[in-house]
């Protein structure tokens, strides 16, 4: 392949997928705008949500260490079990069946929590995307009403469904967009988990997503 070709098909590739991330960041800009100070809540439940499950993921390293020994307890080796090991000092519990125990309690307790807040979130997200959807139709419904006969005359009928069916295409984009929004929270957290636990796996990784990145670019191309 010549490489003024080559050049031309990176350019235009690049070009597209620069295209695509303003959409999509004016796509999330106007949200949030429609969103208001609710947005804000909806934020603070995903949020939320993605902390409670790297909790959870966290309270099972000291369950596990119990539950592999449960003779007696062992010296702590990471820093989740230190941490539990002092929490435990704090409350007094000394016994392996005390420790697991409060474990399963602790765990239960945000199981729970994290389900509501998890059904309470995808509640809110699924309403913001309803209602962002409604907004453009009753925007373009409003603009349609507002205009001239002659300007709805050179518009024609086709043209006009063709408008009205476009918002439910916005729609589903914007519930893509906030799904995305969902798992990239959840990724931060886990992200953030995974380093705590092993730095050097962690490294793994990220070494074998850049692989996979790579191994991904001729196929934007």
């Amino acid at each position: 392949m010549p490489q003024s070709a080559m050049h031309g098909r990176m350019g235009t590739s690049q070009d597209r997928i620069a295209g695509g991330g303003r959409q999509a960041l004016a796509l999330l800009r106007d949200i949030a705008f429609h969103a208001g100070r609710g947005g804000v809540v909806t934020a603070a439940f995903v949020a939320a949500g993605a902390v409670l499950e790297g909790v959870g993921l966290a309270l099972i390293v000291p369950l596990l260490g119990i539950v592999i020994s449960p003779a007696a307890p062992t010296a702590p080796s990471g820093r989740f079990e230190r941490a539990a090991d002092q929490a435990f000092a704090l409350l007094g519990v000394e016994t392996q069946i005390g420790r697991l125990t409060v474990l399963l309690l602790v765990l239960g307790f945000v199981v729970a929590t994290r389900a509501a807040v998890f059904a309470i979130r995808d509640l809110r997200v699924a309403r913001l995307q309803i209602g962002f959807a409604e907004s453009l139709r009753l925007r373009l419904a409003e603009r349609l009403a507002a205009a001239s006969w002659p300007q709805l005359m050179r518009l024609r009928y086709a043209r006009i469904t063709q408008l009205m069916s476009e918002t439910q295409g916005v729609g589903g984009a914007a519930n893509m967009l906030l799904r995305i929004a969902v798992g990239a929270a959840m990724l931060v957290v886990l992200t953030i988990l995974v380093t705590a636990l092993s730095p050097l796996l962690m490294l793994v990784v990220l070494i074998l997503l850049a692989a996979l990145g790579v191994m991904m670019l001729p196929l934007i191309r």
